[in-house]
């Protein structure tokens, strides 16, 4: 469901026009011109003019109580960002600096569209004809914070965010494709097709071809698995657990369904990453800023042991690099020196960092003298067992290069809190 101003074609190689149909800068990239697709309208029939642009602007943006702080990119050069108006279907963004990746920028999660990011103030637009009601700008202080009472809010700043929440706010408009008509947070979220949407195929057909997404909500990944082979779902591809590979097979005919194996986009199923900004152990850090000790436990884990046991062997065991197909991958350089299992080369560069010294027990020591202990958060109940997967690495570096790690399941929800927090030392997850 995607309402972005600019978007990426198939190959992730090129931006293709959405809610805008053309863009351009002035000759430094300072002052860039947005032009809207004439005709295009919100879920409710009303246009989509350069006013939504601007009252997202003028009302929500440079709003405190709504937003509290400019994301970066509305900040760029160190001073906040202009948008103006030009006409109705023509809007100017000025920046302080140079800014020549603004359209890669708006083409990405980080901006999104009013769909993802309404709900927090943010987006880049909103439906002015509809919100104004609720903003205290244009009905008067005193009657929407009356509103936001009524409806149970500590203040119509809070009442506003909530009602720009396409998730939950059932009679907002909205841009993209499918309309909510029920809230996310009902048992099943069903999504229908906007009458409204404003593109067609290439034979004319307005999108989208479905009418309607359904959304079961399940709360455990063994119950979602027993339902996709029971062939309870049209499509699923989330939080199949691939070692039910066998069952899944066997019931194809049964269930009505076939088992389709796709590339992931995302290639990696259970990266390991390390913050190389954690600062919670002035020595520990500067080891995680190393890229010979990095490289030593990348060295130290035996992929293919991995493979079989976490993924039946149909993965491809690889470094932590692009998927291994054009246009971002260019050459096996990255997984032969780092995806290879080579435990003397990575003894040798951990020796050579000046961690010789070992414990009683096995494990190296710090130069302070303390055992090497290393934390990860494994995310638990998504997609697959990693907390089982970091287990696993964790015995290979305790018996390969006498390093420990400690494996914090983490809810994926909190997993998400503490890494904005910036409190994991390392994380384990999937990712693009």
């Amino acid at each position: 469901n995607n309402d972005y101003a600019i978007f990426w074609d198939a190959s992730a190689t090129e931006r293709v026009p959405r809610l805008l149909k053309a863009w351009e800068a002035n000759e430094d990239s300072t002052v860039w011109t947005h032009h809207l697709r004439e005709g295009t309208k919100w879920s409710d029939g009303e246009p989509l003019t350069a006013d939504d642009y601007l009252f997202w602007y003028d009302h929500i943006l440079t709003n405190e109580l709504l937003v509290s702080s400019l994301p970066w990119y509305m900040n760029w050069g160190g001073e906040p960002a202009v948008l103006e108006k030009v006409d109705d279907y023509t809007f100017t963004i000025t920046f302080a600096a140079p800014f020549p990746t603004w359209p890669e920028t708006l083409s990405t999660s980080t901006v999104a569209g009013h769909f993802q990011n309404g709900r927090v103030g943010l987006g880049m637009v909103a439906p002015a004809h509809y919100l104004e009601q609720f903003h205290a700008d244009f009905a008067g202080e005193d009657a929407a914070n009356q509103l936001a009472s009524d409806a149970g809010f500590d203040g119509w700043h809070l009442y506003f965010l909530a009602q720009n929440d396409a998730h939950m706010n059932l009679d907002l408009p909205v841009l993209t494709q499918w309309k909510p008509v029920t809230t996310i947070a009902s048992d099943e979220y069903i999504l229908e097709r906007n009458p409204y949407f404003w593109a067609v195929d290439t034979a004319g057909n307005q999108l989208p071809y479905f009418d309607r997404i359904s959304l079961e909500l399940v709360e455990e990944l063994e119950v979602l698995n027993l339902r996709a082979i029971a062939g309870n779902y049209t499509m699923q591809g989330r939080h199949i657990d691939l070692t039910k590979l066998p069952v899944f097979r066997t019931n194809e005919v049964e269930g009505n369904y076939t088992v389709e194996f796709w590339t992931s986009r995302t290639r990696h199923q259970a990266k390991i990453a390390f913050n190389q900004d954690w600062n919670e152990d002035p020595e520990i850090a500067e080891l995680l800023q190393n890229r010979d000790f990095r490289k030593a436990l990348s060295l130290a884990i035996e992929r293919s042991e991995i493979n079989e046991t976490f993924f039946l062997g149909v993965g491809r065991e690889a470094s932590f690099c692009p998927q291994d197909t054009p246009p971002f991958f260019t050459s096996d350089r990255w997984d032969e020196e780092f995806g290879r299992f080579d435990l003397e080369e990575a003894n040798a560069l951990l020796d050579g960092i000046g961690l010789t010294e070992w414990d009683n027990e096995g494990f190296r020591l710090l130069p302070s003298g303390e055992r090497l202990v290393l934390r990860i958060d494994a995310v638990s109940g998504a997609f697959l067992d990693y907390p089982a997967v970091a287990e696993r690495v964790g015995q290979m570096w305790a018996e390969g290069v006498g390093v420990q790690l400690q494996v914090n399941p983490v809810e994926r929800s909190l997993w998400q809190e503490r890494m904005e927090a910036n409190q994991p030392m390392m994380n384990m997850f999937a990712t693009g």
